[in-house]
């Protein structure tokens, strides 16, 4: 149970109108796509909502959390069909959407740093200006965040040709329950060690709260054909 003096705490950090315990902002970051989770006995609705918008302050309330005890739920578009983003002991959901900048465009190396934040559609217009794509595609693109598909591993339409989203990984920022931050290398084979960006990929948030990531990205197609289907009728 969050206590006053945690959310005392939390305001210090954020600000009042980024912390929130309204029921219906409380039910809206306890839920996520699949509808069956809504109504599993044994989740619970969080206890209060924080909204950061950088690492700093990422670590701020992971540190704030461990010194109170308090459960962390970490959230991104809420578009999961798996229930990772659902409470089972109330506690503080972390939105991670204000994560939302774009820092570099690399189309010699076709490569992207973002924030986890970052909505994939948004991603993909911002690549389009510089004759690049996204290789993931699911069907939640105007919705789902960066660090939302890296921590469920998504599969989107592409996956055929490109892989999960976890594949497209180079380098991640990750905050550790400890407060810390992880930064990996962004190098597409590494040469000697454990790969530590496996840990993290499909992990839904257990292990830590991804915050930023280096992506592959891919030449858009010079041309595309869309081809539609008509099914027999079995009438």
């Amino acid at each position: 149970m969050i206590t006053e003096a945690f959310l005392r705490d939390i305001s210090v950090i954020l600000g009042n109108d980024r912390v929130l315990y309204d029921m219906q902002s409380r039910i809206r970051s306890s839920r996520d796509a699949y509808a069956r989770w809504n109504v599993v006995p044994d989740t619970k609705i969080v206890d209060a909502v924080a909204f950061p918008s950088s690492t700093e302050e990422v670590v701020q309330l992971v540190s704030l959390a461990r010194s109170y005890s308090v459960p962390l739920v970490p959230r991104g578009g809420g578009t999961g069909l798996m229930g990772a983003a659902i409470s089972r002991c109330g506690g503080l959901a972390i939105e991670l959407k204000g994560l939302d900048q774009i820092f570099n465009i690399n189309r010699e190396d076709r490569t992207v740093q973002v924030q986890s934040g970052v909505i994939l559609e948004h991603l993909n217009q911002a690549l389009e200006n510089h004759g690049l794509m996204l290789g993931h595609d699911p069907y939640s693109v105007p919705i789902a965040t960066v660090g939302g598909t890296i921590s469920t591993n998504s599969v989107g339409y592409r996956a055929g040709r490109y892989g999960a989203m976890g594949a497209q990984v180079l380098a991640l920022e990750v905050v550790l329950a400890s407060g810390e931050v992880l930064r990996t290398r962004a190098t597409s084979l590494p040469s000697i060690g454990p790969d530590l960006n496996r840990l993290f990929v499909g992990s839904e948030g257990s292990f830590g709260i991804i915050t930023e990531a280096t992506l592959r990205v891919f030449s858009t197609p010079e041309d595309r054909i869309f081809q539609t289907f008509s099914f027999p009728s079995f009438g």
